[in-house]
């Protein structure tokens, strides 16, 4: 355990492969303890950190974040939203950027009915930045919400300085996550549309239905695919046009970040536990079962760097770094598959109670 802040806080962790420099934000996950949204980095693997923006202190509205970014040029980028979306639909976006490794900050946008940036992503043929946010909608009184009203997706041409919207979705749904495929082919999800939609000139755009939640997207050059998570699922594709779903052993996991290290795709996995899954695309591996050691099935929030993998809690505040491969390189045997399914429906029968009961647990 590197980092721990408490319950409430989130911990998003991002690391620049180029720089070899670990990012994490430490924001709220629900506006009921005192507001906090900062961005730390360590340049060790978490041995140490460096506080180097303090958003909240900038703007009051400031208190969660979306994962923090860094463009191949060493520019860092962060979205930050109203944590209140989730509780009472209070709305307020603003991108901030750093062109001096966060020693100064710049507000690039703001959205005053924005909310919910997620995930930025960079097309490396053109250097184009994109981001999917959300509009109104989220949370009330009564119940918790994740959901925006509708979203739209951000694109910028010259490095962050201005930004415009591609693509408009008036549907209850974030536009989570994104990727480039090639030169000319940008494709972004619609989790709740349970779509992916896709555009090869940044005007007009195809949707495809996959008949399940779209959460991450990622492109593997190296392997000719593109790989979008869902829940005990992925979706595989050569061209972004047709796609494939293969089925993950393990139940009632809602999967994030597909990254490939050493020709495995890597994803986390949370809900009935929290695991870390991989897959070469035709066997299954559990890499590590977080619930195990730190009894949280809320670890959604992965990064890869070098040798580790660091998990970032939903909920409890908590930063943790794995070292890999923490199992070897047999897949998932009959008595494994059996023991931890059984476990991740024992979790997830609570975590649903939990959710009726006090309309408060939310992990989409």
């Amino acid at each position: 355990m590197l980092l721990n802040y408490g319950k409430y806080h989130r911990m998003w962790p991002f690391f620049d492969t180029h720089r070899k420099k670990l990012y994490v934000t430490i924001a709220l996950l629900r506006p009921l303890v005192a507001p906090i949204c900062k961005l730390l980095v360590s340049e060790n693997c978490g041995q140490s950190w460096n506080q180097i923006a303090d958003f909240h202190l900038m703007d009051k509205r400031n208190t969660t974040t979306g994962q923090p970014f860094v463009t191949k040029d060493g520019v860092i980028f962060i979205p930050v939203w109203n944590a209140g979306f989730y509780t009472h639909g209070e709305t307020w976006l603003a991108i901030y950027k750093s062109e001096d490794q966060g020693f100064s900050w710049t507000k690039v946008y703001e959205d005053p009915k924005g909310t919910y940036a997620k995930h930025f992503f960079q097309n490396p043929f053109d250097g184009s930045l994109y981001l999917g946010v959300g509009v109104e909608g989220g949370g009330d009184r009564s119940r918790v919400s994740s959901t925006p009203a509708r979203s739209y997706l951000l694109c910028s041409k010259d490095y962050g300085k201005s930004w415009r919207k591609i693509l408009k979705v008036d549907y209850p749904t974030a536009l989570y996550s994104g990727t480039a495929i090639d030169d000319k082919t940008v494709i972004v999800t619609a989790r709740e549309k349970k779509s992916v939609f896709r555009t090869m000139n940044g005007v007009s755009w195809t949707e495809t239905h996959l008949g399940n939640t779209a959460r991450s997207a990622s492109h593997f050059e190296a392997i000719g695919k593109t790989v979008i998570s869902s829940n005990s699922s992925i979706f595989v594709s050569t061209d972004g046009i047709s796609w494939i779903r293969l089925n993950a052993p393990i139940k009632w996991l809602m999967l994030r970040y597909p990254t490939l290290h050493r020709n495995r795709i890597y994803l986390a996995g949370v809900g009935g536990r929290s695991i870390v899954l991989s897959t070469c695309l035709k066997e299954w591996y559990i890499t590590f079962d977080a619930t195990r050691v730190a009894d949280s099935n809320l670890f959604s929030r992965m990064t890869l760097a070098d040798d580790y993998v660091f998990l970032g809690n939903e909920l409890n505040g908590v930063l943790l770094r794995v070292k890999m491969p923490i199992n070897g390189s047999e897949s998932i045997s009959v008595s494994q598959l059996l023991e931890t399914n059984l476990r991740s429906l024992l979790s997830f029968s609570k975590y649903i109670a939990k959710s009726l009961l006090t309309r408060n647990v939310l992990l989409f």
